[in-house]
């Protein structure tokens, strides 16, 4: 008898992990992942080049006083504010047109993120995934990054050595957000426009004609 949970529990993670694969398997969330890519990209350098111009170098961490500490911060707080608010509006409309698969309503009902993600409105993703960058991305760069510095008291780089490297560090930060926010609005929009199986279905009949013919 004690299998039977530890079964049901197998199951459920795979069936989780299923969920999530199948939505990064999906070509248009990459494409809604690399627009909201540029779009916060360009507002991160649009920041920190005024910021720092005519600068050689810029500190790691100078109690969150122009530093890279706090770029990166705010890098991963409007990551997480921005993307529901600039791509959620076109996944919504994917779904409706049936070009986005909805996730498994079971898998989302089963999800630990059901209560504070994936059932959420606009305003609470926004909220929700801003605090979670922040902790997540902002908390371990900070401290990696006194790790690595030590008890260094001046630890520093090239403002063009920053800058290349917040736009690489940007990429996970937006993956994973823009995975969160994805199937967030994938799954939401399903009650909203409850045709969307039925344009999907046909969409996919009319590729396999396609490749047929």
């Amino acid at each position: 008898s004690s299998h039977f949970p530890r079964a049901i529990s197998r199951r459920t993670t795979f069936r989780q992990s299923a969920m999530w694969g199948k939505v990064i398997r999906s070509p248009k969330f990459w494409v809604s992942a690399a627009k909201s890519y540029m779009v916060n990209l360009a507002f991160v350098l649009s920041i920190n080049i005024p910021l720092n111009w005519g600068k050689e170098a810029i500190p790691f961490l100078a109690h969150f006083k122009g530093d890279m500490a706090l770029a990166f911060v705010n890098s991963a707080f409007f990551c997480g504010l921005f993307t529901p608010l600039f791509s959620s509006c076109f996944i919504g409309k994917g779904v409706a047109a049936g070009k986005i698969e909805p996730p498994d309503r079971d898998s989302v009902s089963k999800s630990c993120l059901r209560c504070c993600l994936l059932g959420r409105g606009l305003a609470l993703r926004c909220i929700f995934l801003s605090l979670f960058d922040v902790l997540v991305f902002g908390g371990s760069t900070i401290a990696l990054g006194k790790l690595i510095c030590g008890s260094d008291s001046v630890c520093e780089l090239p403002v063009y050595a920053f800058l290349a490297i917040i736009s690489v560090w940007s990429v996970p930060v937006q993956l994973v957000t823009s995975l969160g926010n994805f199937t967030s609005v994938a799954h939401l929009a399903r009650e909203r426009f409850p045709t969307c199986g039925v344009h999907l279905a046909a969409s996919q009949e009319a590729s396999v004609s396609l490749q047929a013919a």
